[in-house]
């Protein structure tokens, strides 16, 4: 069990003038430090706040501009890399301090548009493969493959573009994986690559849960409507997938494009009734001590509450200053 008192976090900023600086509480130059992956997105986000002092004469944030280096350490291993995307700097009174806010490169994907086509026939990995030679960023890929119909981006960022690849694999498959930044490359893996299965339990290292159940997601019944031009009429239906109706008769539509075959559109109804089958178990956000090296897509065990089984990581906080986490948890059965 990690002893979180004993975490020593440290950030390292290279300054405009090539210099590397450390921040931590013993030089008492960080003043607050999270990061970690957030739910929406690809791309990793740190925070860090350092006290207005001056530094060689002028303020310390003079000296940090955007795209500097910026490396976040716990008990010397890193656990972020990225750059300085933007900060903000903030005065109350006598506390004044800067907020730098940072990436890694997976932010360039998000925030970059480009258009591309493939030909029906390509393999997932090609797809995203090729995206990332495009735009020069190296990749490890270690999931699995289908081959797509033809797809084509016609300026869509490109984060978005490797999802939607990536979701239709996941679609046909029936199993999910990961994309993060780490040991500089994008890695698209399956869930659960963490060796060592962290436990949190009540009165132990798990401080706050709260889960709710709710039938808001349910459907029981999907009509997949046929492809039409015409706008003047109701479009007809060509296929009503029908599953437990034990929650009653709740329908959803599924409107078939031109790139879309009968099969596919069956298949996505089929998946929707899937997910969808069961009132839906909302956990919200957990609090529990820190393990600063827990990523997006790592597994869990949590034995606290009415929380006691294995969960996926789809997104997680970490604190320094409260040497606490936050994470958002799927059921790994789910």
């Amino acid at each position: 069990m990690i002893d979180v008192r004993k975490i020593h976090y440290d950030v390292a900023i290279t300054l405009k003038d090539g210099e590397v600086v450390r921040l931590n509480r013993h030089n008492k130059l960080l003043l607050g430090l999270t990061w970690g992956d957030e739910g929406r997105g690809i791309a990793a986000r740190a925070n860090i706040e350092i006290p207005q002092v001056k530094y060689k004469g002028k303020w310390l944030s003079n000296y940090v501009a955007v795209m500097c280096p910026v490396q976040v350490f716990a008990d010397g291993e890193v656990v972020f890399e990225g750059t300085v995307w933007y900060w903000n700097y903030d005065s109350r009174n006598s506390d004044r301090r800067t907020t730098i806010v940072c990436y890694d490169r997976l932010k360039f994907l998000m925030n970059s548009e480009d258009a591309v086509y493939y030909t029906a026939g390509q393999s997932t990995q090609f797809i995203i493969g090729d995206i990332c030679r495009r735009h020069n960023i190296p990749l490890h890929y270690n999931w699995e493959s289908i081959v797509h119909e033809r797809l084509m981006f016609n300026g869509r960022r490109i984060a978005e573009m490797i999802m939607e690849t990536i979701r239709e694999a996941e679609l046909e498959r029936g199993r999910t994986c990961v994309v993060l930044w780490r040991n500089g490359r994008m890695e698209v893996v399956r869930k659960g690559q963490n060796r060592d299965v962290y436990v949190f339990e009540a009165e132990r290292n798990a401080i706050r849960t709260r889960d709710r159940i709710s039938m808001d997601n349910v459907v029981t019944r999907v009509k997949i409507v046929a492809r039409t031009t015409r706008t003047d009429i109701i479009s007809p239906i060509e296929e009503t997938v029908v599953g437990d109706l034990r929650f009653g008769e709740i329908t959803r539509f599924i409107r078939r494009t031109q790139d879309t075959t009968i099969e596919r559109a069956r298949a996505e109804a089929n998946e929707m009734l899937s997910e969808n089958r069961n009132p839906e178990r909302i956990i919200s956000p957990v609090e529990v001590a820190d393990v600063p090296a827990l990523r997006k897509g790592d597994v869990v065990l949590m034995k606290a509450g009415s929380l006691a089984e294995r969960y996926w990581v789809k997104s997680v906080t970490h604190n320094a200053v409260r040497r606490r986490m936050t994470m958002e948890l799927e059921p790994v059965n789910n």
